[in-house]
């Protein structure tokens, strides 16, 4: 074989080496990110507990329109359960740290009854404001450490909620509501696990902050409520 031949055949196979190698490489480093990457969606279910704060301005007498407005606050436990959907993305920077983020929306089926108390002058109405948290959605990010096949994170972001504030008049029904949805921010943590190369298991806990927000109960007055609340669930994802 010419000896330029010979030169053209190493080079050929040099580059052929080089290539295996840069793919073997890439393939490497791949395989090291872990399974910790991608989009995934998912259900979600859990249970949560929390407060409705309210701060009122409400008629000393509900039977007469022109009776002065007074200062009455109370305070409501709420509870329930919800179930809803999440979607989400990770992206693995190596030496095990991964970032990402995540959408979800619950339906939820917290409720409580505060019974407010005039804070100035009694009146001869009774009233009390039973308050609902009806939906619950949050958008956040994520940064976790990657274990294998667990991932520790923690998360943060922006938490929305649909909540019903209802007037009552003890003994005699209800005589006002109103509808709103409060903005405010979520903080947690959580862990997830991969159970194969596409389903992953979560658990996590937020705290759920949605702020104050004014309810007008027609001509009986109105009313600030302010929410927060703790959440725990878990989850079920897929993950492509």
């Amino acid at each position: 074989m010419p000896l330029s031949s010979r030169a053209l055949s190493t080079a050929a196979v040099a580059a052929i080496v080089a290539a295996a190698f840069g793919v073997s490489s890439a393939h490497a480093q791949e395989t090291a990110r872990g399974p910790w990457e991608g989009f995934y969606f998912g259900v979600t279910g859990g249970y949560a507990t929390g407060d409705a704060d309210v701060e009122g301005m409400l008629r000393q007498d509900h039977t007469d329109v022109g009776s002065a407005l007074v200062s009455e606050d109370g305070k409501a436990d709420l509870d329930g359960g919800m179930v809803g959907g999440l979607v989400g993305f990770d992206y693995n920077l190596g030496n095990g740290i991964v970032i990402g983020g995540v959408a979800d929306m619950s339906w939820a089926g917290l409720s409580g009854v505060a019974d407010v108390e005039p804070g100035v002058i009694l009146g001869p109405t009774d009233y009390r404001v039973d308050t609902s948290v009806d939906w619950l959605g949050t958008l956040r990010g994520r940064i976790g450490l990657e274990l294998g096949d667990a991932l520790i994170y923690g998360t943060g972001g922006v938490a929305l909620g649909g909540v019903d504030a209802n007037l009552n008049v003890v003994g005699d029904g209800g005589i006002g509501s109103d509808s709103n949805t409060q903005i405010g921010w979520t903080a947690g943590a959580g862990v997830s696990v991969m159970l194969t190369d596409n389903l992953m298991l979560g658990a996590e806990y937020l705290y759920v902050d949605l702020g104050d927000q004014s309810y007008d109960f027609r001509g009986y007055g109105d009313a600030d409520v302010g929410i927060d609340m703790h959440v725990i669930r878990g989850s079920f994802s897929f993950r492509f």
